[in-house]
């Protein structure tokens, strides 16, 4: 929330008309962000902190998503506005408002992680 003009400028960097522009940049920041995060899930599952059944780059892929679209929906009106109307939030989206959210997110993304915690239903 410091800092929203680098959330802006990711945003802005990987819309559809700025493909010419974002190529290099994105492969940069991207590559970078999912090796870490995969070798940080990789890293937990061998300790047991993290579920040993889990696709380690669909995990990352999908928790790195949660984080961009919760990033966006500080800047921007439309993700804000999807942000009130799915967890139905009246008031203002202040930061202590936006902490919650955050940590609220991060515990269900541990609770799915975690080889003792949430445990989806098969998907038929």
């Amino acid at each position: 929330m410091a800092h929203p003009e680098y959330v802006i400028l990711y945003d802005n960097i990987s819309s559809a008309g700025m493909e010419r522009f974002s190529a290099q940049l994105s492969l940069e920041v991207e590559k970078f962000t999912a090796d870490h995060l995969k070798a940080v899930i990789r890293r937990d599952m061998e300790k047991g902190l993290v579920r040993g059944d889990l696709d380690v780059r669909l995990a990352a892929f999908l928790i790195n998503s949660l984080y961009i679209v919760f990033m966006t929906s500080l800047v921007s009106s439309h993700f804000k506005i999807r942000l009130r109307e799915y967890l139905e939030i009246e008031g203002p989206l202040d930061a202590r408002e936006m902490e919650g959210h955050l940590g609220r997110t991060i515990a269900m993304i541990g609770q799915m992680l975690h080889p003792d915690g949430f445990v989806p239903a098969a998907v038929s």
